[in-house]
């Protein structure tokens, strides 16, 4: 959404009003190439243009309960407890501060291993071999990932070998990227002015908008979090408004209460 329209949803608005927050991927032309590049998006946005409103927990949970709770699937899978499917994926933490980091900052590489219904599905070479049901239909991935070796189970869930598929995909985008992927959508919000002359971002000078909205801070309604001037939000006059329902003076974007008059 940041690289095609230059803006996402409004976060904190919704998560101040209660609302469930999920997170996934796109497809590769307008979006991240995996859930990790995602998430390092939403790090950046979050660090960047909402001034660390979400902490590393919302954020993992955006990728974990939070979409099994929007899906109605919560008694099924997106937590770890007994009776729910074991849907896991599991990342090398060791130079993580916190649980929940680990696999905000996890690369490709870290990525130890990954069970669907407890059955291992891609994993660190030395550990797929010690567990059951890591050999049969697996194999090691020829020169492993990012130097990191790695089985994965491709015979057994398509029918062929990664030799074969390689091939028949030459020309395809690379099965994975050991930094930025080429040509990735940019997480940088941008957008020109309106035919009214209104709603470009950012600034030529960023000191004088903190969050990057193209709001300088002396004007800007929610001068720490990212809340643009859009048309949809007063297109009726046309007087580069920023969003505010209530008309108490603060934005949308950061007023605890959005909808009501405080």
């Amino acid at each position: 959404n940041i690289s095609l329209y230059g803006n996402t949803a409004t976060i904190t608005m919704y998560d101040m009003l209660g609302v469930n927050i999920a997170l996934s991927t796109d497809w590769t032309p307008s979006g991240s190439m995996n859930l990790l590049r995602e998430l390092r998006c939403v790090d950046y946005f979050n660090s960047r243009h909402l001034n660390n409103y979400l902490v590393d927990w919302q954020m993992w949970s955006m990728v974990t309960s939070n979409p099994a709770r929007g899906l109605s699937v919560a008694n099924q899978t997106g937590s770890l407890q007994q009776g729910q499917f074991a849907d896991i994926a599991i990342y090398n933490g060791a130079s993580a501060p916190n649980y929940y980091r680990a696999v905000i900052n996890a690369e490709i590489k870290d990525t130890v291993l990954v069970l669907r219904a407890d059955l291992p599905l891609f994993g660190d070479k030395e550990l797929m071999d010690a567990i059951p049901n890591g050999q049969t239909g697996c194999e090691e991935i020829p020169g492993g990932v990012c130097s990191v070796g790695k089985t994965a189970c491709i015979m057994r869930e398509v029918g062929v070998d990664y030799k074969t598929l390689a091939a028949v995909n030459a020309s395809s985008y690379p099965l994975f990227f050991c930094s930025t992927p080429d040509k990735e959508p940019t997480c940088m919000p941008m957008r020109p002015a309106d035919k009214y002359g209104c709603g470009q971002y950012p600034l030529a000078d960023p000191s004088k908008d903190f969050d990057g909205d193209g709001v300088p801070d002396s004007l800007d309604n929610c001068p720490t979090i990212f809340n643009p001037v859009r048309p949809v939000d007063d297109y009726s006059t046309h007087q580069c408004k920023q969003a505010d329902y209530n008309g108490n003076g603060i934005g949308d974007a950061c007023d605890v209460n959005p909808l009501g008059k405080i």
